[in-house]
C-alpha cells in the first residue's frame, strides 16, 4: 500500500479529535483511495454508536476495499444490532467483501449468522470457499 501523504494528516486529525459523522464520512469518500483506506482503518476499532453507523453507512461504499473493511471492524465488534446490515452483503460483488464477511459472521453466536456459514461454500470464488 501507498504511503499516506502529509496533506492528508489534517483530515486524519480532525476525525481523531473530532469523530463526527460527517467527518468520517468526508474521509470515506475522499477521492483518494490510501486515504480512503486510512480512515476506514482509522475508525474500525472506535465502538461507539456513531462509529458503528457509520460503519453501516460504508457497508455500501464504492470502494470494495472500504466495504470489507467495514464487514470486518463490525464483525470484530460483535455489534448483533448491526447482523442484518452484514447479512445484506451476502451477494456482494467483490470477492474480498464476502470473504470478510465470511470471517465476520463466524464470530457472531446468533442463529441468523450460524445459518449463513454454509452459504459460502458454494461461492464462486475459490478464496471465499476457504
Amino acid at each position: 500500500m501507498e504511503n499516506l501523504r502529509p496533506e492528508f494528516l489534517p483530515l486524519k486529525l480532525e476525525i481523531a479529535v473530532r469523530p463526527t459523522p460527517e467527518n468520517m464520512k468526508r474521509g470515506l469518500n475522499d477521492a483518494d483511495p490510501v486515504l480512503r483506506r486510512e480512515i476506514a482503518l482509522q475508525i474500525e476499532w472506535r465502538q461507539d454508536p456513531v462509529t458503528i453507523g457509520v460503519l453501516k453507512w460504508a457497508l455500501h461504499h464504492g470502494d470494495p476495499v472500504v466495504r470489507a473493511i467495514a464487514v470486518g471492524s463490525i464483525g470484530r465488534l460483535k455489534d448483533v444490532q448491526a447482523l442484518e446490515a452484514l447479512l445484506a452483503c451476502l451477494s456482494d460483488p467483490a470477492a474480498n467483501v464476502r470473504g470478510a464477511l465470511a470471517l465476520a459472521l463466524s464470530g457472531f453466536n446468533d442463529p441468523r449468522a450460524i445459518s449463513t456459514m454454509t452459504f459460502f461454500l458454494g461461492d464462486r470464488d475459490a478464496g471465499v470457499r476457504c
